[in-house]
């Protein structure tokens, strides 16, 4: 079928990442596989990946959803050896009507976009006219698979085609071979893909040994630490990231941005720039983030509660120097203190603290202070020591 294909002329195909279709006994994979790349690159075909494991109802477009089916999706590509920079296409398989596009598929694919950028794909649409017009104008999308081939949608009624459109799909017919197919046009704007490698991509428990080096810490388990009167709990998950989070920051090329953590240490917990800048400075020697060439970083600060105090640093890790994960890792550091286990809790008075949220003050000169010790040069001696200074120093100096 494939040599019969080629020879009419057909050049580039479009297949699914992942699903299955049919049910029951008549249940069957649809998603690509490597024997098949293999096949139709030698042949001469192009191929380009789609992504569609629902989105037949309105009520699958939602922003949960899309950041799954972008790590799903990503993987999935990444596992087949789709190169970084490649368009994976996002099915919206239903016709909308105009009212309902924004709040549904637009919310959906703004939350894909904002996790598969981070994981080196671009993000495109298949739908109608109109619902490919809406994203083009309300998020800049640029490639578009057209549904043309639902010609008594409403969607498709009326509308004209985006400027930006890569396949248009317009008719179904079973080949010689006995397969269906669905030919489209191409605009020449997406080729596809012919030269793919496949590598498997870095395993999350390859990348926490890589960034922790000999640790007894597993995906899925924890360890407590004791550093004086700080208990650190170490944790590794698959979670992946929530980018709508206001706390989430960009870790590129083994570097935390140092403009945006202080803003939100500024903005959100109102701790002045001087603050902040040690703050990020601490975070960096602690040693992780300048072992992940692409991921995400989030602190969160909680609120004191009788006494007790706590933070947490999460690394959402997608590319290593080896390469990028196959799969998601995050490793979540926990911090909880209280002020009853300390001889010299730090004074302070309210009305010269500038706003300062005391939770956040006392939580960044943990930070600070224990990076030392998480680096093996301090002992927890002097990691409380240091505590004691900063936080002081923090609560009664603004000008540091």
């Amino acid at each position: 079928m494939i040599q019969r294909l080629y020879q009419a002329g057909f050049s580039i195909v479009g297949r699914y990442l992942t699903g299955s279709v049919g049910t029951g006994s008549a249940k069957k994979a649809k998603n690509l596989t490597s024997d098949e790349i293999s096949k139709l690159t030698a042949a001469g075909f192009s191929i380009f990946p789609i992504y569609e494991d629902g989105g037949y109802e309105v009520s699958y477009f939602t922003e949960s959803q899309g950041t799954k089916d972008a790590y799903l999706a990503a993987y999935a590509a990444r596992a087949l050896g789709f190169p970084d920079g490649t368009v994976i296409y996002f099915a919206a398989d239903l016709d909308l009507q105009d009212g309902d596009i924004e709040g549904t598929v637009i919310a959906y694919l703004q939350a894909v976009r904002a996790s598969l950028t981070d994981l080196g794909y671009k993000t495109g649409l298949y739908g109608t006219r109109n619902v490919c017009l809406h994203a083009a104008e309300s998020m800049g999308i640029s490639n578009f698979f057209v549904a043309n081939m639902s010609y008594g949608w409403s969607g498709n009624l009326g509308f004209p085609m985006p400027k930006n459109w890569c396949f248009d799909q317009f008719v179904e017919y079973t080949t010689g071979s006995g397969v269906d197919i669905d030919q489209d046009a191409s605009s020449g704007r997406d080729s596809g893909t012919k030269k793919f490698k496949s590598t498997g991509g870095v395993t999350a428990d390859e990348a926490l040994k890589y960034i922790l080096g000999n640790t007894n810490l597993q995906i899925g388990g924890k360890y407590v630490q004791t550093i004086g009167p700080f208990k650190v709990t170490w944790l590794a998950t698959n979670e992946v990231a929530d980018k709508s989070s206001s706390n989430i920051v960009t870790i590129s090329n083994n570097e935390l941005p140092e403009a945006d953590l202080t803003a939100i240490l500024e903005t959100k917990y109102k701790l002045p720039d001087w603050i902040g800048h040690l703050t990020v400075d601490g975070i960096g020697k602690w040693g992780i983030s300048e072992k992940i060439k692409k991921g995400n970083f989030e602190l969160e600060i909680g609120d004191s509660k009788d006494g007790e105090f706590s933070f947490k640093l999460k690394y959402y890790v997608y590319q290593v120097e080896k390469g990028p994960l196959s799969e998601t890792l995050t490793i979540e550091i926990d911090v909880t203190f209280n002020k009853s286990d300390f001889d010299n809790w730090p004074t302070y008075d309210p009305a010269e603290s500038f706003g300062i949220t005391l939770a956040a003050t006392l939580s960044v000169a943990v930070i600070i202070s224990m990076a030392p010790a998480i680096a093996g040069s301090a002992s927890a001696a002097g990691v409380v020591a240091a505590f004691v200074a900063l936080a002081t120093k923090f609560l009664t100096n603004n000008k540091g």
